[in-house]
């Protein structure tokens, strides 16, 4: 599977005028991937390890388990 990046960027709830960046999706290596960066560096994450991540922070505030 060949590298994608797609145009679209993802904000959290404001929009793109006043929502927070989070990134651009894409796709590296086979895996779906967020793209972000700024003053022309630019890094991506696995969305896989990033729910991971997310997850495991939120698990503790969890009640319904």
């Amino acid at each position: 599977m060949e590298d994608v990046t797609l145009k679209d960027r993802i904000y959290t709830h404001g929009g793109s005028e006043n929502g927070l960046f989070i990134g651009t999706p894409g796709v590296r290596d086979g895996k779906a991937v967020l793209i972000y960066g700024r003053h022309g560096h630019l890094d991506y994450i696995d969305i896989d390890a990033l729910s991971s991540q997310v997850r495991e922070c939120l698990d503790r505030y969890m009640t319904n388990k």
